[in-house]
């Protein structure tokens, strides 16, 4: 999980990783996949905590996101699974029993318009994120209309799991399960805007 968050792009000057741990807080260095620097702090009921110090909010968020789905690429089960919750801007992790995420499609296109997202392929989570490039050197083409809903999806998309809550899970997290989106995500390119 933290060389999932290490393996995020930083766009500022800087993005410092740190976890808190029963025994005191540390920082996580994702050239060497190590810790250093302990300072006083404690998870308290929590089996660690991840925060950060960074320049941009941005880098922080990205990484979380890495974070939050390594953790749940590594749930083999529905029994004893690495879980998260953020609050505030940390992000808890525990171990609970969870009933586990399948390739099950939850919600299809409301009208229709897309077709349904891919929900299982043949990369793993770990090795996607260890063979990304980063650029800055963008080109405009045009994407499939698949493509296009497998972005959708993968940007607020809903999974076949459930939150502590009882609310459907999402791909993305929501803050304290608020789950702001509700109604519509808007799609512009060139010729308009899309519903």
């Amino acid at each position: 999980m933290l060389w999932a968050a290490g393996r995020a792009p930083v766009t500022g000057d800087h993005r410092n990783i740190f976890v808190t741990l029963p025994d005191g807080k540390y920082q996580y260095d994702p050239v060497t996949h190590s810790f250093s620097n302990r300072t006083s702090g404690s998870s308290g009921k929590a089996a660690f905590i991840l925060d950060y110090d960074r320049e941009r909010d941005f880098d922080a968020g990205v990484s979380y996101m890495f974070a939050l789905l390594g953790s749940v690429s590594m749930w083999n089960g529905t029994g004893s699974q690495l879980v998260s919750c953020p609050k505030q801007e940390s992000l808890y992790f525990g171990i609970m029993d969870v009933n586990g995420v399948t390739d099950e499609l939850a919600v299809r296109s409301s009208d229709g318009s897309l077709p349904d997202p891919i929900t299982n392929g043949n990369n793993s989570f770990g090795e996607v994120i260890a063979n990304l490039k980063y650029t800055s050197n963008f080109t405009g083409m045009d994407i499939s209309i698949q493509d296009l809903s497998q972005l959708l999806w993968a940007g607020y998309g809903n999974t076949p799991h459930m939150s502590y809550n009882g609310r459907g899970g999402l791909t993305v997290p929501s803050w304290y399960a608020d789950y702001y989106l509700t109604e519509n995500i808007y799609v512009v390119n060139r010729d308009g805007v899309y519903l």
